[in-house]
């Protein structure tokens, strides 16, 4: 990865090397199975100019948010929260600026998640109405069915119950087809 990225292959060294052979695509064999989430931190910082500020020139655009999103959740993980939340918002951001709606959707919801943990409930809530508002974009049940679950969540931890009651009964309804 380190010699692919500084001979100006970001991209080439981004879909063969490091999501095909180290992650094994949606697999994230490197995080998910080994749990090499500061092995996995460290090959991702070779992607950017300045490390979780500039991504690499020569990595494609398309492949910003998804580079962005991999950054976030290693860091959350390590448990550098505040840090995950910043770089997933970017990675939101990026998303929203290519028109990838699923993964914007999912950015928002991991957003929702991470500020809930955070305690800023305001936010949490904040981020899970954008998440539902982008699945419409995506006309996905399944995908409408989590937004409107994790709505629930960000409601009831603000103590808004009968509001999320009706977030985790359409939810539900849903599920149920």
């Amino acid at each position: 990865v380190r010699h692919g990225c500084s001979a100006a292959m970001c991209g080439e060294v981004w879909d063969e090397i490091y999501i095909k052979r180290i992650q094994r695509g949606e697999e994230f064999f490197n995080t998910r199975q080994l749990g090499a989430i500061s092995d996995d931190l460290a090959l991702l910082a070779h992607f950017f100019e300045r490390p979780w500020l500039q991504p690499a020139t020569t990595l494609p655009e398309d492949r910003h948010g998804l580079l962005l999103h991999h950054v976030g959740f290693d860091l959350r993980e390590l448990g550098r929260l505040n840090e995950a939340a910043e770089i997933l918002d970017a990675a939101l951001a990026a998303y929203t600026r290519i028109g990838a709606w699923q993964r914007a959707t999912r950015a928002a919801g991991h957003l929702s998640n991470l500020y809930q943990t955070l305690g800023e409930l305001a936010k949490a809530e904040d981020l899970a109405r954008k998440s539902l508002e982008l699945a419409e974009r995506v006309d996905d049940d399944f995908e409408r069915m989590r937004r409107l679950a994790a709505l629930g969540s960000a409601l009831h931890q603000r103590g808004q119950v009968p509001e999320a009651m009706a977030a985790l009964d359409q939810a539900e309804q849903l599920q149920r087809g």
